[in-house]
């Protein structure tokens, strides 16, 4: 408690980068990460899927603990659905993942732009 922090510490401790894919570090050793993943639409079945590494904005040091993905598919630019994917992934490594959209339903065409978000949560 006699050594104060320093203005460099402190920004190290709370980098960020406030971008479309980005992150915040905390003060514990957390560290959020967000952003969006643009793929091509899986086959017209049932269970067809599009798969493309993706990686973080930053490398987490020790581990991502958790991610959730939403999306869209918009086939005309209105904002309708055209397309029902289930979103997952598997980890590559502490820097990357690899996606998966797999087609439920739908009636976009295979090789439309299909749109997931993500916020991994890590260390």
């Amino acid at each position: 408690n006699t050594t104060a922090v320093s203005p460099a510490k402190l920004s190290e401790v709370f980098a960020n980068l406030k971008a479309t894919n980005g992150y915040q570090k905390m003060s514990n050793g957390a560290i959020i990460q967000w952003g969006v993943i643009v793929y091509t639409a899986p086959g017209n079945s049932p269970g067809d899927i599009t798969k493309l590494n993706v990686n973080f904005p930053i490398a987490f040091p020790t581990r991502m603990s958790t991610i959730t993905f939403s999306g869209f598919y918009d086939t005309n630019g209105n904002g309708d659905d055209g397309l029902e994917c289930q979103h997952s992934c598997e980890v590559s490594s502490k820097a990357s993942i690899t996606f998966r959209a797999t087609r439920l339903v739908g009636s976009a065409s295979p090789g439309n732009q299909g749109n997931a978000y993500y916020i991994a949560i890590g260390y």
